[in-house]
């Protein structure tokens, strides 16, 4: 997020240095007649072309960054419960248990900076009997929105890491996860932040074993940003 911000600043602050180097031409061109009107056509022609070179960021900076995720594979992990990796006592999730997987798969970043901790977002089925493993979207029809996140996508084409909770029923429990199959898999980054984080151990309970170090990793201020 301050990354981006201090992209475009400087990119702007470039563009405004160029157009005040070609308003002080006024000072040292010929300011009388024809003379006049030509300098004013040229130096509006000039700054056309030269303004886009001075700020070549400002458009990767601004505006979220939507990449395909694509080759994906998994394995089952154990969940940390302590980072949040759990299901909420909900209805949708009655009868079910938590089943946590981490994916690895290729992504583009597009810009010349990293991007940090964009938000995943997609479908992911029950290959065998096509019914989403992902709480709240049971019915497959519905989008989840934001389900977890990458912690980070450096420049250029990766392979990423990301987590996340698989919901299944109960008569999974000691069985292997079943085949899965991923939709419309896709990281988003937002220059303002994330719009979704789900709440750790610590952030319930601050004063709990381990918090201290936690949040020395992930400050409040960084980690709660909607």
């Amino acid at each position: 997020g301050r990354r981006g911000r201090g992209i475009v600043a400087g990119a702007l602050a470039s563009g405004l240095c160029v157009c005040l180097g070609l308003r002080s031409l006024s000072f040292i061109l010929p300011t009388t007649g024809e003379q006049a009107s030509r300098r004013g056509v040229a130096l509006g022609l000039l700054s056309g072309l030269l303004a886009p070179l001075a700020m070549p960021s400002v458009a990767q900076a601004v505006g979220p960054v939507s990449m395909p995720i694509s080759e994906i594979t998994w394995i089952e992990s154990p969940c940390r419960t302590d980072k949040g990796e759990m299901l909420k006592g909900t209805m949708a999730t009655f009868g079910l248990q938590a089943r946590c997987v981490e994916a690895t798969a290729t992504v583009v970043n597009p810009n010349d900076f990293p991007l940090d901790r964009p938000g995943v977002f997609g479908r992911i089925d029950d290959k065998a009997i096509e019914t989403s493993v992902l709480a709240n979207a049971m019915d497959g029809a519905s989008d989840v929105g934001q389900f977890t996140m990458i912690e980070e996508i450096p420049p250029g084409k990766q392979r990423v890491t990301f987590r996340f909770v698989a919901a299944l029923p109960k008569s999974y429990a000691g069985k292997p996860i079943p085949a899965l199959a991923f939709r419309s898999m896709k990281a988003i980054w937002y220059p303002g932040g994330n719009r979704f984080e789900p709440m750790s151990q610590c952030d319930m309970n601050p004063s709990g074993d381990g918090c201290d170090e936690y949040f020395e990793k992930y400050p409040p201020t960084r980690k709660r940003q909607r």
